[in-house]
């Protein structure tokens, strides 16, 4: 989802996780894992449940923000390394 998301109906949800998951399929097979870097929030929610719906894994991680930023990007390269995701979803 694009934008910034403050509140949507069960309809809109699933609209958007419909539209999400479409597109997910057509870039990685089934299986896949897909890195999530995204703040909490609706976009996060809508981009979990898009992946799971398209049969893929995600793999939630927070992105990086605040003042230890080199350690938070060696941890998430770290992360990157172990379970090489096939998409990056971000923010």
């Amino acid at each position: 989802a694009s934008g910034s998301l403050d509140q949507l109906t069960w309809a809109q949800l699933d609209h958007l996780v419909r539209a999400g998951a479409g597109h997910l399929m057509g870039l990685a097979p089934s299986g896949s894992r897909v890195a999530l870097l995204l703040p909490n929030g609706l976009e996060y929610v809508v981009a979990l449940l898009a992946t799971q719906a398209a049969g893929l894994v995600p793999v939630p991680l927070m992105p990086i923000a605040g003042s230890d930023r080199g350690i938070q990007a060696q941890r998430l390269a770290a992360v990157a390394r172990d379970c090489s995701p096939a998409l990056y979803i971000s923010g």
